[in-house]
């Protein structure tokens, strides 16, 4: 980033007709001034992909069925949402997964239960739900009809910040509780998997005789275990070394 950028992010921040609420304003342009002068070379990017490299609300379908419509609008599709709402699954298929949703969601936004409740629950929730996604047997070119099924619409700004971190050199994780399958495959589509970037997620294993999904690799990723352990052995954290600013 530039000075005259920096500059222009700064009077973005300062401006109080912005969307942006910055408590400190002081304290956060001393941070963006540091990780500007340490340059590029300091600098790796970590992100999630539900609702964050994704929009939050997207245009309400008049046949919707989704349960959160607002003001015309609903909520976006998510990585395991897109699966759901497959031609690859059945109605059957379809109403064990929402039953899951109905029935674990509660817990996961609840703020009485102690946290250990909490994590016991999501566990519990995503062991189910991989059970079921495991049990579909798809294959790679699944994922591919899959993704391009239901298209997913990006907040404004990924695709530049993306392709400015790619042409930096900088390291992007995308990191994830959902489907990295589903995940690899919509940036794909999209133009937007660049050498870069790396995607930390629970991601399928595939048979290499029948080509099927028959288990997932690797650490299971719930929402409260996005953490450093997580991302362990993936990687990335060989990637960083010596990019402090993030």
């Amino acid at each position: 980033m530039s000075q005259t950028s920096l500059q222009t992010l700064l009077d973005y921040l300062a401006d109080g007709s912005s969307k942006l609420f910055v408590a400190n304003p002081e304290r956060v342009t001393e941070k963006l001034t540091a990780i500007v002068a340490d340059g590029s070379d300091a600098f790796h990017v970590i992100s999630d992909f539900d609702m964050t490299m994704t929009r939050y609300w997207v245009p309400s379908k008049p046949d919707s069925k989704s349960p959160a419509i607002h003001d015309g609008r609903e909520r976006s599709v998510s990585s395991h949402g897109v699966l759901t709402r497959s031609s690859r699954v059945t109605p059957e298929w379809r109403a064990q997964t929402e039953g899951l949703y109905k029935h674990y969601y509660p817990y996961e936004i609840s703020h009485t239960l102690p946290h250990a409740e909490k994590v016991k629950a999501m566990e519990e929730w995503w062991t189910k739900a991989h059970e079921l996604i495991i049990g579909l047997g798809l294959t790679k070119k699944d994922f591919e009809t899959i993704c391009r099924e239901t298209p997913v619409a990006f907040r404004s700004g990924v695709e530049q910040l993306i392709a400015s971190c790619e042409a930096q050199k900088i390291p992007v994780l995308v990191f994830s509780a959902g489907l990295a399958d589903v995940i690899e495959e919509i940036l794909r589509q999209s133009s937007l998997l660049t050498p870069n970037m790396h995607v930390v997620s629970n991601r399928l294993h595939f048979d290499p005789v029948t080509g099927r999904a028959d288990s997932f690799a690797g650490r299971l990723i719930h929402t409260f275990n996005k953490n450093e352990a997580a991302i362990s052995g993936s990687g990335y954290a060989e990637t960083i070394q010596g990019r402090r600013n993030v």
